[in-house]
């Protein structure tokens, strides 16, 4: 009888560690799958923090800042947006906080017509300037 139980734990335990085998490298393979995935995560977040115009991902749309050259007229305002809202696709302002931050001697929204246009053209940048006034 030990020698028949003998056996039988001998093949369930060969059967167990064959399983634990192919789990071990099932778990390996996906484990590599997923290492990889934060790895350009963490490269992508990391280089969308250094600002606006050192991005160069097709998924952001924002080009190279070394290949712009921003117009005389748009460099203060472009280097106020790239401290305020670094990284940024995308940035809503109101016109009240738009005149504080990008002063204009015309005091409306349509002012930042032509930066809107650049910023789109030029670096991925939607600029969404609200007015307040209700028509």
């Amino acid at each position: 009888m030990s020698i028949m139980c003998s056996g039988l734990t001998e093949r369930y335990t060969d059967h167990i560690r064959d399983k634990m085998t192919k789990s071990a490298i099932f778990l390996l393979s996906h484990l590599y799958q997923y290492m990889d995935i934060f790895k350009n995560l963490i490269r992508i977040l990391s280089s969308e923090n250094t600002g606006l115009g050192h991005q160069s991902h097709a998924a952001t749309g924002v080009k190279e800042k070394s290949s712009i050259q921003v117009p005389v007229k748009f460099k203060s305002d472009v280097e106020t947006l790239q401290r305020l809202y670094p990284g940024s696709t995308e940035i809503l302002l109101d016109l009240r906080e738009a005149l504080q931050i990008l002063p204009r001697d015309r005091k409306r929204s349509d002012a930042y017509k032509a930066l809107q246009v650049w910023l789109g053209e030029n670096l991925g940048i939607n600029l969404v300037i609200k007015s307040q006034k209700r028509k």
